[in-house]
Order: structure tokens, then sequence, then C-alpha cells
């Protein structure tokens, strides 16, 4: 096992697209690497790897999960502005193509020594799921920057897919959007077919537990999530779209993707590491997202969720920790912190008594992070179906259901529904997309919903906080100039414009803007 650690420790520093260094001309192989390593261990590593350093307190917490205004700071609230730090996003960058190396490996492995393999799963399950992590993995990553470095198993003979692949392409080009869009709806489709439900998946699966049939559904609704995306773009979407729900999406919570955490600290949920490891308590659920759940904006009555996303704002992040706190369904018992002030304002307005924290559902050692779910099925066939009402009431139910809301409150809740349209259902989808805010935020991006976010130069009035008195009025003002709305992409990170130039300035020209925050992607046309 200490050799196996060890090699896949060293997988982390061979991403072809992570700093194109001279250094990797010198690297050929590790003397420690084992004879044979299972492809599981690198599968499992990979994905893991992944979640944990895009859900963390840095790819989620200083930068998407503010923007979509789950949560925001209570100190330092220049990220909250949109004055990210290079450091991190040059980190993010990185951690993308070291967890899509060890997926890739992964593959290799399996196809290495399949006698060695078979063991541990069918071959072409293990490869399946492969695909289909790494086919999640590019999507999230191109809908965060636009055009990148690619690679996919399918597409190893298309030139312009050069990612993980440092002995042949030191300087990667970067793929256009709709190029890997593209490939990734033909990766779903081959990988779901690939998969045979009859046999094991994989040793390594933290999702399924090995079971095929769940993980075919989960490479069909990526696929209904990716072609609903494209539909304004693309013309072949709309069939793409048909073509998985025929081959069978999510229909039941019991689908739900969930990567799987444990109760030590060694496989921890990665926010219940900040909070409580790194000690880094300083995130709070935000005044815009509390006040939709308490129906004071919106067309939403209150939503019994509120108690389930936020803690009372009289309880202590220790009272969070240890599940201490009493649950309160008295509306004026939460309060969020106010989203977007300047960082002296958050000093006068925050104290662990007037602000709520996220809630021990939220943020318990082992609450597994949701890739995708059946609620999220259920609004895009909605909308799929001129905004159908019966879609919209089940994939409202789904997400209630999901966070243990009891019968009564779902019954009183749903009664009260207003009808479906456009705003009701991607309203209600970005309250159920709570916590995965890298799709919560694409949303946005694709449709403009929600309306009660707080958006550059608005002003917002406070009601009694800290030192802050009942009617005080500040304004959202972000730190990066002549934004007017949420950040429409991640700038790249600054190393490549000087480590991969020419390819740089290619994809750059190739997004039809700047590389800054306002240049939108290619299928942000609202």
């Amino acid at each position: 096992m200490k050799k196996i650690i060890i090699y896949i420790a060293s997988l982390i520093f061979l991403s072809a697209t992570v700093s194109c260094d001279n250094d990797f001309e010198n690297i050929n192989t590790n003397p420690n690497n084992p004879e044979k390593v299972p492809g599981y261990t690198t599968f499992r590593y990979g994905s893991r790897y992944f979640i944990d350093n895009t859900r963390d307190e840095w790819g989620s917490g200083r930068m998407v999960l503010p923007w979509i205004q789950y949560w925001c700071q209570v100190n330092y609230t220049e990220e909250d502005r949109y004055q990210y730090r290079d450091g991190a996003n040059q980190n993010l960058w990185k951690d993308y193509y070291r967890a899509a190396e060890n997926l890739k490996t992964s593959i290799e492995l399996v196809e290495a020594d399949p006698i060695s393999n078979v063991q541990f799963g069918a071959i072409n399950n293990q490869i399946a799921v492969a695909r289909i992590m790494l086919s999640y993995l590019f999507m999230q990553l191109t809908d965060t920057y636009g055009n990148v470095p690619y690679w996919s198993y399918g597409g190893q003979s298309n030139p312009d897919f050069q990612a993980l692949q440092v002995e042949k392409y030191k300087t990667p080009k970067f793929a256009s959007q709709i190029t890997i869009y593209k490939d990734i709806l033909k990766e779903l489709k081959e990988a779901s077919g690939q998969l045979d439900p009859s046999e094991k998946v994989t040793t390594g699966d933290h999702m399924y537990e090995g079971n095929a049939v769940k993980w075919k559904k989960f490479a069909n609704s990526l696929r209904l999530r990716l072609a609903n995306r494209l539909k304004s773009v693309l013309p072949e979407a709309l069939a793409e779209a048909n073509d998985a729900i025929s081959m069978g999406v999510f229909t039941s919570n019991d689908d739900n993707a969930v990567f799987a955490y444990g109760n030590t600290t060694s496989d921890a949920n990665p926010m219940w590491m900040a909070y409580f490891v790194k000690n880094r308590t300083d995130f709070a659920v935000t005044n815009t997202f509390i006040e939709l759940l308490k129906g004071k904006t919106g067309n939403f009555s209150a939503d019994p969720r509120l108690y389930k996303f936020s803690s009372p704002k009289k309880a202590s992040i220790d009272d969070v920790k240890n599940n201490t706190y009493i649950s309160s369904t008295n509306l004026d018992d939460y309060e969020g912190m106010p989203y977007g002030v300047k960082s002296e304002m958050a000093s006068e307005v925050f104290t662990s008594s007037t602000i709520s924290f996220p809630s021990y559902d939220v943020l318990h050692i082992n609450r597994g992070e949701v890739l995708m779910e059946y609620a999220e099925v259920e609004f895009i066939l909605s909308e799929l179906n001129n905004w159908d009402q019966a879609h919209y009431e089940s994939g409202v139910k789904a997400s209630l259901d999901k966070w243990n809301v009891s019968a009564a409150e779902q019954t009183a809740f749903l009664s009260i529904l207003p009808p479906a349209n456009e705003e009701n259902v991607l309203t209600q989808k970005y309250i159920a997309l709570y916590m995965q805010p890298h799709e919560a935020w694409a949303e946005y991006r694709r449709t403009g919903y929600p309306k009660t976010l707080l958006l550059p130069n608005q002003s917002h009035t406070l009601p009694a906080y800290n030192k802050t008195p009942e009617g005080t009025t500040y304004t959202f003002m972000p730190l990066i100039n002549n934004m007017i709305d949420l950040p429409t992409r991640i700038p790249y990170p600054s190393h490549l414009s000087t480590q991969n130039s020419k390819n740089y300035y290619e994809a750059v020209k190739g997004l039809g803007g700047p590389d800054d925050m306002k240049t939108k992607l290619v299928w942000d046309v609202n």
C-alpha cells in the first residue's frame, strides 16, 4: 500500500497542462514505482482529489460559492467582491489537471493489465466510469474558463486534444468550447453504452458502490444537463437531450450522484475540514439566500429547507460542529450575512449571535458531495416541456425529500407553490442546487435566474445587526472595474501567458473577448 501511495503522489506532478515547466523533461520513471498498480486506486484518488479541491474553502468557498450568493465571508470580503487571488486560481487550474491525470492513468493501468484488474470490476466498466468522471471534470472546467486543453478517451486521435500528454505536448493547445462540449456529449453516450449492468463497476467506486445501472443513469443525466445548456447554440442539442432521456435518466433520489465521505479526518468532507480542522470559520449563509428562503424575496412562501440549510443565528460554530443547537421554525431566528459589504463594514455586522452559519446538515463530517441529483433532472424536464407543472412540482418535492423535510411541511409548501413558469422553475432549481455552486453559477449565466441576487452597484437595506442599526443601507461595489453582473468566467491563471504563451493567446482570441471576468462563454446568450 505504501508503494501505491508513493506512485499516486508522483502522478500529481505529471500534469501536462499544469505548468509546462521544463523540469518535466527530466522526469522519467519513479524507482519506487510498483510493478503493478490496480487501476481503481488512481480512479478513486483522482475522483476524490477533484471533488476535494473544487468543493473546498478555496475553489468553492472563496470563489463560486459566494459569487452565486449561497455563502459569503464574514471578515475579509474582497473575494466576495470578485477580487479573487491569482494564486488560488493557479492552484485550482492545476488541481483540475492533476485529478484528470489520475483518471486517465486509471484507464491506462486497466488496459495495460486486464488480467490483474478484472478482479476489481469488469474492465469495460472501469474504463467507462473513468470516462464519465473525466467528462464531468472537463465540463466543469470548460464552464469555468472557456477554451481549455482537453483530452478524452474516445478523442485520442483528435490532434487538437493535447492535454495530459506531457511526453508529446509540453505546451498543449486549447480546444474550443463547442468542440469540447460536443466531444463530452459523445463520451457520455459511449460510456453509458459501454457499461455492462450485470457486472461490478470498480472497487474504487465511492458514489454507487459498483452499481453499473446507476452509473448509466448518471452518464445519461449529465448528457441531459449539457444538452439543455447548449440548446440555444447547438442545433443537435435537443436530439441529444431526447436520446439521453430515452437511454434512462434519474428517476428518484436513490439515483443521485453523491461522493461519499467518512467519519475520520483522513476521509472527511472538505468543508468540514475547512471549518473544524483548518479553523476557517469565516463563512456564513448570505442574506440574499436567507431572504429568499424566508419568502421575503421571490415568489414563494417561507421554505422549510431554510432550517436544513442554515443554523439559527444564536448557534455558535461549536454548536454546529457538535449538533447541539435546537433548530427553530421561527423565521426571526435566521439572519444572513449581508453580501458584498466592504471588509471594514463586515466587522460591524458580524457576531456569531447575529448571523446564521451553515447548518449541521451541511457541515457534518461525512456529508456526501452531490455531483448531480434527481431534482435537477425534473427541473430540466420541466424546461424542455415548456415549463411543465408536473415536472416542476416533482423537482421541488425531490429536493424537499433529499433534505429530509417532514411530510407535513412538504404538503404545506407544495400546496401553495406558485405555478410553473420560467422564473419559478429556475428559482426553485437554484434553491435545489445549494452546495453545488459550480452548476448554480453556470445556470445563472445561462438563464439570468434567480432575480433575487444582489448585483453590482445595487443597494440593500439591512435589519439591525451587531453595530449596524435598523435601516442601514449599503451598496455592493465590486473590486473589478465595470462589473454590472456576476462574473461570467474566471480568467486564465497568469502562469499560462508565459509558460504556454502561443496557445494562451490563441485561446483568448477564440473567446471572442478579453481574458477577464466579463467575457461570456459560448452558451451564455441570455
